[in-house]
């Protein structure tokens, strides 16, 4: 990966969902972004923790975040050149003390899901 030219869509992705988390809950304590990628299809999707619950972000009233997150993401996947060396997923979690990683996954597609079906939590599986 062009660390060079990821760095700053990684900063920009971290600024993007902090920013909009203090806009829709206050009291929040984790965010978590997951982006898949392929050559023709991208998405993504997105939750939040407070002290109490994990609550999944809407995509269909977040349409303008998910806009600006899922063309960061495209950057970022865009930002390595060689073709075998490309991330699948990757899930960025922020804090609200302003904290952020950033990890990548290239092979396992279902790495980190996020969702509430089935039971679970609407955290990244297995983090």
């Amino acid at each position: 990966m062009d660390f060079d030219g990821a760095t700053p869509v990684v900063i920009s992705l971290a600024k993007e969902l902090i920013t909009a988390m203090q806009r829709i809950k206050p009291g929040w304590e984790h965010a978590y972004w997951r982006f898949e990628s392929e050559e023709d299809r991208y998405g993504s999707n997105a939750s939040y923790g407070t002290a109490t619950e994990v609550t999944l972000i809407s995509t269909l009233k977040e349409s303008q975040l998910f806009e600006r997150l899922n063309n960061l993401g495209r950057q970022l996947w865009n930002s390595e050149h060689d073709p075998s060396r490309k991330f699948r997923v990757c899930l960025l979690v922020v804090t609200s003390d302003f904290d952020y990683e950033i990890k990548f996954e290239q092979h396992d597609e279902n790495r980190w899901r996020i969702t509430k079906l089935d039971g679970k939590s609407g955290l990244p599986d297995g983090l």
